[in-house]
């Protein structure tokens, strides 16, 4: 009975040894690795053990990590030529906004030419003619109210 209970001792240590050892302590580095993972830590793999499915789901779970790892990679750099787009758009507009405001800047001041230049022109040519004196005098008075009409803005 005694050598039973000794042998019963020793296979239940030796039993308690191996699952802890083989499945055990796989599973718990897993768990670990996994709360790695989602932590965001893609450096370090997880040990392998185990034997069998246990040992399988520690070399799928290290594959999956490297594999996470490229992609975050991936995307990482993806991130950062957007980002570079952005600042390019961003650049861009500045530039364009800028060449708008020039533009208008431009329309305004060929307006402003237009709208003083016609009136002077017609100025200049009323005051030509005045000049010549080869001009009836009624037609000298309506010349001069013109000009008068061109330099005030009234309509002529």
């Amino acid at each position: 009975l005694l050598y039973m209970a000794v042998d019963g001792l020793v296979i239940l240590l030796i039993g308690y040894f191996l699952l802890t050892r083989l499945i055990v302590r796989p599973l718990i580095e897993i768990g670990r690795g996994t709360r790695r993972v989602w932590m965001g830590d893609y450096s370090k793999p997880v040990a392998r053990g185990g034997i069998g499915e246990i040992g399988d789901l520690t070399r799928d779970f290290n594959a999956m990590v490297r594999q996470l790892r490229a992609h975050r990679q991936e995307l990482e750099g993806q991130v950062q030529r957007l980002q570079t787009a952005n600042e390019e758009i961003a650049t861009a507009q500045a530039t364009l906004i800028r060449t708008e405001k020039l533009a208008t800047v431009g329309r305004l001041g060929t307006g402003m030419a237009h709208e003083i230049g016609n009136p002077l022109a017609a100025v200049l040519g009323y005051v030509e003619l005045l000049r010549e004196g080869e001009i009836a005098p009624r037609t000298a008075s309506d010349l001069l109210a013109r000009t008068q009409a061109g330099v005030s803005r009234e309509d002529a």
